[in-house]
Parts: structure tokens; sequence; C-alpha cells
């Protein structure tokens, strides 16, 4: 079984976990006012994208006659605010849009996750386009790096859970931001970082895993990378995490790999 192929397994075993963790979290901020145990978020559709490198869309309706300033965003039931735009070439940019990490009554927004609106900056004026929405991940602690030039894409990184991360790739193709499953990742050990760690202009993906040996509380955390090809994230290597005070992977790793439980 390939390496991508073996995460995704994985990846569905840990993102069920997190789901079950997430219902009951809300089940237990929905009986009192303090915060509920961590979970997981809503998911959408979108259009799709046949150029080489990209994918799946997940996202909501496109306008292009709406001012940004007067665009509603599919966050506001979580009190979410635009962060500076960032530009993507001459002709667009994106912003994310942060949500409040508890609602009025002081419970957590466990449904939020995050979100990113495309703008058209050509002419002077900034029009909204699309908008985007993560399919994993709290809204207040996504973060968003973006890599202009040629081929313009984004990684949109935040915490899930009581302890994992998760990373998706979002690109611009023509005047659309498009993803798909297959360019998102989950890690075990906290929040992934994001940068062009092979400079082809495309952002790669390093985060902490667990090997569960035999449990994630007793196992041990190894950094890996994922590297974005055909469209889709792939993993390149691992390599042992020494601790907090390691950097992350300045470059690709190309290392073993621990066995993991369903390898």
């Amino acid at each position: 079984m390939s390496k991508l192929a073996s995460r995704s397994l994985r990846g569905r075993r840990r993102l069920s976990m997190l789901a079950v963790a997430g219902l009951i979290g809300m089940v237990l901020a929905a009986g009192c006012s303090t915060h509920g145990a961590p979970g997981s978020a809503a998911t959408s559709a979108g259009q799709n994208s046949s150029s080489p490198g990209s994918s799946s869309q997940n996202s909501s309706s496109q306008s292009s006659s709406v001012p940004a300033s007067a665009a509603k965003p599919p966050c506001q039931q979580y009190a979410c605010t635009p962060q500076p735009p960032v530009a993507l070439n001459a002709d667009y940019a994106v912003r994310l849009w942060s949500s409040s990490a508890t609602a009025a009554s002081g419970v957590q927004n466990l449904r939020s996750t995050p979100v990113l609106e495309l703008v058209r900056t050509s002419g002077g004026t900034s029009q909204h386009v699309q908008w985007w929405v993560g399919r994993l991940g709290y809204g207040w602690t996504a973060t968003l790096v973006c890599a202009a030039g040629q081929h313009p894409n984004c990684v949109v990184s935040s915490s899930v859970g009581s302890h994992a991360g998760n990373a998706e790739v979002v690109q611009l193709r023509g005047s659309a931001l498009v993803s798909s499953p297959a360019t998102g990742v989950t890690f075990d050990s906290g929040v992934p970082r994001a940068a062009d760690l092979d400079g082809d202009g495309y952002l790669d993906v390093a985060g902490l895993d667990n090997d569960y040996k035999p449990s994630f509380a007793t196992g041990h955390n190894f950094w890996t990378t994922y590297r974005l090809t055909g469209g889709a994230l792939h993993q390149t290597g691992c390599a042992p995490w020494q601790s907090s005070r390691q950097a992350a992977p300045t470059k690709l790793l190309t290392g073993p790999c621990p066995m993991m439980p369903s390898d």
C-alpha cells in the first residue's frame, strides 16, 4: 500500500475518532456554561478543476459583482472577522476569516471551520469572488500561508480535537480557489507548518505524528513532510523528534517512517 493510501486510511480512522469526540463535546457544551470537549466540523462541496496539480473545490457560491465589504461570510454565526488580504497575483488576493473562539453563550464554537475569501483586486476596487470553507479544523485557530507567483497556492492550518492539527492546500485556478480531500492531511501532535521546502513554488507541509507504540500517550513523536504532486499531498519521509526546542524541517524529509498500527 502506498504512503498516500496508507495515510488516507489512518486519516479516516483518526477523523472518525475526532468526530466522535466532537459530538460528545457538543452534548456536554449544550448542558453547561463551561467549554466543551473539542471536535470536528462541517464540510461543503463545489466545482471541479482539471488543471495539473489542482483538484476538486470545496467552496460555496461565487459572485464577482458584490463589493468585498458587503459580502456576508458563511462563518458570520461564529462572529468571524477578516484578516488582512494576501496578494496572490496582480488580479486576486485572499483573506482568512477568523472565528471567535466562543459564542455569545460562552460555549466554544465547535462547528466553526477555517474560511477564506477570494477577492478581485484589479481595477482599483475589491470585489468579492468566492468563499472557501475548510473541511476540518477550528476556525479560531486557523493560520494562512500563501505563495504568490505563476501558480498561486496557500495552506490553511488549524488545530482539531484535543491535540491534532490539520492542513489544507488551496490553489488559485483561473478565478477560483480549488482543493480536495487529497490536498489535506492531519497530524497527531499539533498544528502543522507550511513552507516551500524544495523551491518548486508550491507550499509543502511539515508536522508531528505519533507512532502509537503502544498508545498515543506513551508513543513517540516524529517529524514528517508532505509534497504536493499530481493534485495530492504525498508523504516524502520522516525524521526523529528530539524536543520542543527542535525547529521544524527546512527541507523535505526522505528518511524512513515508523510503521503505524494500520500499516
